[in-house]
Formats: structure tokens, C-alpha cells, sequence
């Protein structure tokens, strides 16, 4: 389904189909864009391992990752000093620890390799690189704003209408005596995390981020 024909979903199930609308177009495509966040939030729904780099400079450790990224997977080092490499070398995280209450950080050594991201989305290298690299990411990103009747949201169909639930749940918190209805909006709420999941706490935000790995000995710039 595409913006347009999610819309009309919405009015359908809202019985809001004439004119004057209780509900905007543009509050209706705000409510669906809501709805495509919170469902890939949830699910981490879309896998990308073509669109993100980091381009590595010499003595640089920190760069800053795209705000769309939710997860790094995978990091491949692709090439060297401006050279393809043939086969592209797998950079690991830098080390294991246990739990995400303490500050990690501060228990890496200066010469530990790999790379770790903080929860803002910095991405640190363990250490000083010697030559440039460009790093090709594996993310998990969130989607595309869909912004044109014709967009089509980047999850599978068979979601497209199942997180109109969210749209939904919110649409009856409009503070109007036409539209306010918490029970509703509490129904759809429910009924959308029967299919997401349930809604990601600040805590498990930045235990995405911050994800424990094993200790890998890594390849060196």
C-alpha cells in the first residue's frame, strides 16, 4: 500500500469520510509516518548493507553515524589507502562487557582494536588507524518518511495496514470531543503490539547500541 491508499484505509476504518474531516490529511499522514517509526522501532524491520560508509582518515578514531542508523550488524574494512581490497576484511566489535550500567569505555585499552558505538551514535575505532580506509556498514536503519501519495513504506505489504493501528491510537488523543477516545485509542494500541512487539524502553535503546560482543582479534589498517 502506498501513502495515498493508506489514507483512505484510515478514513475507512475511522468512518471519517467526508468533508470537513475530523481528522487533516496532513495529521493523517503524520499519524502514518508516526506508525512506520514505532513499527521499525519495534521490529527492526529494515536490514541495509548498501547505503552507509565511514571513511576512515589517518589518526581519526571518532566519526558520527547517520541518525537513521538503529543498529550496526556487520562492519567490513572494503578498502586501503584508496584500494579495493579483493576480499573484504570483517572488523569486529572491540571487546565483551557485561551489562550497560557501567561505563565500558573506560575499561578499553588504548591499543584494543575493532570499533564500538556509543548510544548517540558515535562510531569509535579502538585504535589510531595508520592508512585510510572506507568501512562498508550492515545496518538495521529506520524507514524513509513517506511523503508522496505514490510512497510506498520499506516493510513488507503484508505490515502495511497492520501498523495503521499506531495511526490509529493516535489519531483518538486528538484533544477534540469528536475524535478523544482513550479506549479506542488504547484498543489500537494493543492491537499493534500483538504484531510489533511491545514499545522499546530508553534502556534497551541504548543496549542496541551498546550490544556485548565477544572478543575477536581483528584485522589491523
Amino acid at each position: 500500500m502506498n501513502l495515498g491508499e493508506l489514507r483512505k484505509s484510515f478514513r475507512v476504518k475511522t468512518g471519517d469520510l467526508a468533508s470537513p474531516y475530523l481528522w487533516k490529511d496532513d495529521e493523517v499522514d503524520g499519524y502514518i509516518n508516526e506508525a512506520l517509526v514505532e513499527a521499525v522501532d519495534r521490529g527492526l524491520m529494515v536490514f541495509d548493507r548498501d547505503s552507509f560508509t565511514v571513511d576512515v582518515e589517518v589518526g581519526v578514531t571518532e566519526y558520527q553515524l547517520n541518525a537513521s542508523i538503529i543498529r550496526v550488524k556487520e562492519v567490513w574494512v572494503t578498502t586501503k589507502d584508496g584500494v579495493a581490497l579483493d576480499t573484504p576484511e570483517l572488523l569486529h566489535p572491540s571487546r565483551a562487557y557485561a551489562g550497560y550500567e557501567r561505563d565500558v569505555f573506560s575499561e578499553l585499552s588504548q591499543d584494543s582494536q575493532g570499533y564500538r558505538v556509543e548510544e548517540d551514535g558515535l562510531f569509535i575505532l579502538g585504535a589510531d588507524p595508520a592508512v585510510s580506509a572506507v568501512l562498508s556498514l550492515v545496518v538495521y536503519r529506520y524507514a524513509r518518511t513517506l511523503e508522496d501519495d505514490s510512497d510506498t513504506p520499506e516493510i513488507a505489504n503484508m505490515y502495511h495496514n497492520r501498523m495503521l493501528e499506531w495511526a490509529l491510537k493516535l489519531a483518538y488523543l486528538k484533544q477534540d470531543a469528536d475524535t478523544f477516545d482513550p479506549n479506542a485509542s488504547n484498543r489500537h494500541d494493543a492491537e499493534f503490539s500483538r504484531t510489533f512487539g511491545p514499545s522499546k524502553t530508553a534502556q534497551q535503546h541504548r543496549q542496541r547500541r551498546r550490544k556485548a560482543a565477544r572478543s575477536y582479534k581483528t584485522p589491523s589498517y
